[in-house]
């Protein structure tokens, strides 16, 4: 075969070497395409399937471990809105884990890790996010910090034991857990209370649960600023399937505190979360009070918040509150059917 005639067929190869390779190429990426769809529409088992017919390794275990790291990492960064609540293995009390009491987050292959400070005793446990457990803990003295010429452990009690009063309503009725915790920064100190609640009932097939984390950051001119939020979350069966709402509010106020000894200054702020967290379920019910269909959901709330709203206090206006004035404006522009 003379030069020319071998050239020719080496750029037929060339060509149709390249025309299997796109071909190739592009089947792959109408796999890939398709993995990426079913991720997004939540299909799992077709993703899985995907991958695997583009991979050379087992995938479901790879996909299992990756998701669980994801999910800890979800777990760990909404600690200040959905509670965790953990045991202090030193001193058995009860409390939130929260950012502001996080000393260390690891995370290493498969694991999630954080370090909180127990706000009673200051020990440091540490909790797996992806077992979701305490795994260690490290026992510490206990500090001696002052703010305002108060202490600011004995501070922090007094105000959760003010608050509980309020919280044994709630758990006449419902699960209930709260806990302050007190951190004191330069000049500054910040108090900050959690609170969670939850009521069920089989019979009536509903679930009511609520959240609030309020902070309250304190100058050494008595100035307190406070805000915060709380989330609330109901779910019902009906006939139809389950029905499912959910709305967070934020409130903040400024006051100032008044001079005296620790317990009027903790009476006072005591009574500041109190009004405010008060308030932010008054907005729920204000805003529940519009949909008959929500109103069974909000019946433990009602008895744990019992009281009259001001008269100066703004109606809260929601997204839930336009739709069903549209709904009412649209049924009765409709002509009457026969």
């Amino acid at each position: 075969m003379n030069p020319f005639c071998l050239w020719v067929r080496f750029r037929e190869c060339a060509v149709l070497s390249k025309d299997v390779s796109n071909e190739v190429r592009s089947e792959k990426e109408k796999i890939v395409r398709r993995i990426i769809r079913n991720f997004l529409i939540d299909n799992r088992d077709e993703a899985l399937k995907g991958l695997a017919a583009v991979s050379d390794v087992d995938v479901q275990p790879i996909y299992e471990e990756t998701e669980r790291i994801v999910n800890a990492n979800k777990n760990h960064d909404s600690i200040n809105m959905l509670p965790v609540i953990v045991s202090c293995p030193k001193c058995n009390t009860a409390f939130f884990l929260d950012s502001e009491i996080e000393e260390e987050f690891v995370e290493t292959q498969g694991k999630v890790f954080g370090s909180f400070a127990c706000p009673n005793c200051n020990a440091l446990s540490k909790y797996d996010f992806t077992e979701g457990k305490i795994v260690g803990t490290m026992e510490r003295s206990l500090s001696e910090n002052m703010f305002l010429d108060f202490n600011v452990n004995k501070l922090r009690k007094r105000i959760e034991e003010l608050l509980t009063p309020l919280y044994n309503e709630v758990i006449k009725f419902g699960e209930s857990k709260h806990s302050v915790i007190a951190i004191l920064m330069g000049d500054k100190c910040s108090v900050i209370l959690r609170h969670m609640a939850r009521k069920r009932s089989d019979e009536e097939k509903w679930e009511t649960k609520w959240n609030s984390r309020f902070k309250a950051d304190i100058n050494n001119a008595y100035v307190c600023t406070l805000n915060g939020e709380i989330n609330f979350d109901s779910e019902r069966d009906s006939k139809i399937g389950p029905i499912m709402f959910s709305k967070s509010l934020k409130l903040e106020k400024s006051h100032v505190l008044p001079k005296g000894d620790l317990d009027i200054f903790a009476d006072s702020l005591a009574n500041k979360f109190s009004e405010v967290e008060k308030e932010a379920a008054l907005n729920i019910l204000n805003l529940l009070g519009q949909a008959p269909l929500v109103l069974e959901w909000m019946r433990p709330l009602k008895r744990a918040i019992a009281f009259e709203p001001s008269e100066d206090m703004i109606p809260f206006v929601s997204e839930l509150e336009e739709k069903i004035k549209k709904r009412k404006e649209k049924k009765e522009k409709e002509p009457e059917r026969i």
